[in-house]
């Protein structure tokens, strides 16, 4: 395998999974239908017939603030500026060559906006109803998602001291959003990174991953929990992830000591490499692939590696460096 070693600066259907800690429910997202063609999308304008992808063509070049900042989608919306995804939970669908804009009016309203090439995130099965939820205890969420054009759009809008009468307000203006967003990307180029014999194939089995890598030991407890520590729903764009699932995410916790570990997966992702961004990173071997290990704001461990076409991501709060060190070896060793 090369080496790729450098310094970094670097949603089958599912049913929206709450948080086990979190007492409200959210508004159910659910993908396309499975597809039976490959992972990768492509318009006829992009990659020649017969060349590997190796990197994805995002549409917009993948620049959120300008889909967001476009008259018809403001008017939608509302006047809004673009957020960053809270992880990496929009590699997946930049991978197959969409794009996913969390956004916020710096006040009450948030939400996001995510197109996925339909190649991609399958055709054939009609989509659940626009559906809405309380969410975070005292806001309103509604979710809606329909194919517009070459893409399947997902548009989402959560108002804090809001209710269930603003429900038809919402749907309605996240309907003007996706017709906005169909139009924005008509004729627009993209591609998605060519699947291979070396991708990790999805679903993940997180049961018998956490059987490979001895969750209950990494986390020195007698009952794990299958959750994050969290209150709440989650990041919506999180929760789209999970729902489109182009990655895999696992979680185990524990209620003892409050430690938790996390693995998420993007399958053709070496793409974003050297775009990564991790505070003060120490270059790692892991298991034979390139890997970076780092503490983010919150004093958790995170450690990215790459075996030269998957991303893998390993998380751990409350756990020592050598024990992150010591779960990503064994989730290396299963997954690549």
């Amino acid at each position: 395998m090369p080496d790729r070693r450098r310094r970094v600066l670097a949603l089958t259907l599912a049913t929206l999974v709450v948080g086990a800690l979190a007492g409200c429910q959210a508004a159910t997202i659910a993908g396309p239908g499975p597809s039976s063609t490959s992972p990768s999308a492509s318009s006829s304008a992009s990659t020649p017939t017969g060349a590997p992808v190796l990197r994805p063509t995002e549409p917009l070049d993948g620049d959120c603030g300008r889909l967001l900042a476009d008259a018809t989608v403001a008017a939608a919306l509302g006047e809004v500026e673009m957020l960053f995804p809270s992880e990496r939970d929009d590699l997946g669908v930049r991978t197959s060559g969409g794009i996913m804009c969390p956004y916020s009016d710096g006040g009450r309203r948030s939400g996001i906006v995510t197109a996925v090439p339909v190649e991609a995130a399958g055709t054939g099965t009609a989509l659940d109803e626009p559906a809405c939820a309380t969410v975070y205890g005292d806001g309103w969420e509604c979710i809606a998602a329909r194919v517009v054009g070459e893409f399947w759009v997902l548009a989402s809008m959560a108002v804090t001291d809001s209710d269930e009468s603003d429900s038809a307000t919402f749907l309605a203006a996240l309907s003007d959003a996706q017709d906005a967003v169909g139009g924005i990307l008509e004729g627009a180029t993209f591609d998605g990174v060519d699947a291979t014999a070396a991708s990790v194939p999805l679903p993940i089995d997180c049961v018998t991953l956490g059987d490979q890598i001895d969750v209950a030991d990494r986390l020195d407890a007698t009952e794990v929990f299958p959750t994050r520590i969290e209150e709440g729903n989650g990041p919506i764009e999180r929760r789209v992830a999970d729902a489109l699932a182009l990655s895999a995410r696992c979680d185990w916790s524990e209620l003892g000591e409050f430690r938790e570990l996390g693995v998420s997966v993007f399958p053709d992702a070496d793409w974003v490499w050297a775009e990564l961004e991790l505070g003060d990173p120490e270059d790692v071997e892991v298991a034979g692939t390139t890997a970076v290990l780092s503490i983010d704001r919150h004093g958790a461990a995170v450690l990215m590696m790459t075996d030269g076409t998957n991303l893998i991501e390993v998380r751990g709060s409350g756990l020592s460096r050598d024990e992150v060190l010591d779960a990503a070896e064994r989730v290396a060793t299963a997954l690549t």
